[in-house]
């Protein structure tokens, strides 16, 4: 079975990450927590597929840096391979798109331990605070 292609950014402000609540109206994760991720069009790179996602999810213009994280996994009946990035911003005016998030919040490492998220985020945002040095 083919795997699904991810991509998601990693925003820190003042050593807090930001993080998005998918809309209870989405098909895939619904309602919960998570950096801003996109399934990566046929045409565009990782990188253009982030800022375009990030953009659309938060209204920030983003400059990807670093990849900080390979993963694959399951979810449900689908496969997922997913590359993060972290990613820096000029401003931090986040305006969400309400068709696909219902809310954002700046957070701690330790808060992001009681967030409800998908295990793999889970993984994902701890490696991000590493690798961000928070």
């Amino acid at each position: 079975m083919k795997a699904i292609r991810t991509v998601g950014g990693a925003l820190f402000k003042y050593n807090k990450l930001l993080v998005i609540k998918r809309s209870i109206r989405m098909d895939k994760w619904p309602g919960l927590w998570e950096i801003p991720r996109v399934h990566v069009e046929k045409n565009e790179t990782l990188r253009e597929t982030l800022k375009r996602e990030f953009f659309e999810e938060t209204g920030l213009k983003i400059k990807v840096s670093k990849k900080y994280r390979e993963s694959s996994f399951q979810f449900g009946h689908e496969y997922v391979d997913e590359s993060s990035f972290i990613v820096k911003a000029d401003n931090f005016k986040v305006k969400i798109s309400p068709r696909e998030c219902s809310k954002f919040r700046w957070i701690t490492k330790e808060e992001a331990e009681k967030l409800n998220m998908a295990d793999e985020m889970h993984e994902n945002i701890r490696k991000a605070f590493k690798v961000a040095g928070t």
